[in-house]
């Protein structure tokens, strides 16, 4: 019995220590991807419960990547056609009825209001 728990113990806390090691990489993921590099990976090795976990978040990040780079180029072409509008035209909050956005012939035809931060 004693030579069994003089075995397990070692076995145990090497098992806990790998876990413990990819646990502390999944977080390190997470913290790259909350500040905003969605280029961060998983390494996906093995056959078990946190293989599918860092799967699933290499996934998320992918989908991330994607859907921020259609609104960067849905954004760019917004600008593009609002900037080649000789009319006026303003984003206003329903909330405040704050200026929050304008294009270059607004600016020139109101140049006294200001955008509003929120």
């Amino acid at each position: 019995m004693l030579i069994a728990l003089i075995v397990a113990i070692p076995v145990a806390a090497w098992v806990a220590g790998g876990i413990t090691a990819r646990i502390e990489r999944v977080i390190t993921f997470a913290r790259r991807i909350g500040e905003g590099d969605l280029s961060a990976r998983l390494n996906e090795a093995g056959e078990d419960e946190l293989v599918a976990m860092e799967g699933a978040l290499n996934r998320s990040a992918e989908q991330l990547g994607r859907s921020f780079a259609e609104m960067k180029a849905d954004g760019k072409k917004l600008a593009a056609m609002l900037d080649s509008m000789q009319e006026a035209v303003v984003a206003i909050t329903p909330e405040a009825g704050s200026m929050v956005e304008r294009h270059d012939a607004a600016h020139r035809q109101a140049p006294r209001f200001r955008l509003v931060d929120h």
